[in-house]
């Protein structure tokens, strides 16, 4: 694990309180409303991975194209570079990933261990994600999808009311 990596017990992970940043409006006077239009809202990007998995990472998941194990390149030549010409304000990876990837110095890299070894880790990896994530708008993908051109600016100029995608 390199030193910026982080770790996640999430063998209790329904049980845990969500760390959600909450405004005290009433201090200060603004609205939440005041607050989100008064100034640009952090994007945050999370994805999930099962790549470096040495159990799960040479199977072939039936709904994909490639085997887990083959995604450590498309992250390391594709998903992660394009994530940081976008300029998202955090880029975190989390779930099984090999440690070579660690050579992002923008990528926060979360450890999350393994509970069933098929698709149905991606929830409690992005849970994982989310809770290191300081952003304001949350944008998760998995480790085979890229962010498209433009999306930080476009998800930026959302109008203020709305909430989900």
């Amino acid at each position: 694990m390199g030193p910026d990596s982080s770790s996640l017990d999430l063998s209790n992970w329904k049980s845990q309180p969500m760390p959600w940043r909450q405004v005290d409006s009433s201090a200060s006077g603004l609205s939440c409303d005041g607050l989100r239009s008064a100034m640009t809202p952090r994007v945050s990007f999370i994805v999930n991975t099962a790549c470096g998995d040495p159990i799960g990472g040479p199977q072939h998941n039936p709904y994909r194209s490639l085997a887990y194990s083959e995604r450590a390149r498309i992250l390391a030549e594709e998903i992660l570079p394009r994530a940081d010409r976008e300029n998202f304000d955090e880029i975190i990876v989390a779930g099984i990933f090999p440690h070579s990837l660690e050579v992002f110095p923008r990528v926060r890299f979360v450890n999350v261990a393994p509970m069933y070894r098929d698709r149905w880790d991606a929830l409690p990896q992005r849970e994982a994600g989310a809770r290191y994530a300081s952003g304001d708008i949350l944008v998760f993908a998995h480790d085979d999808h890229a962010p498209g051109n433009g999306l930080v600016k476009a998800l930026q100029e959302l109008p203020k009311d709305v909430d989900v995608l």
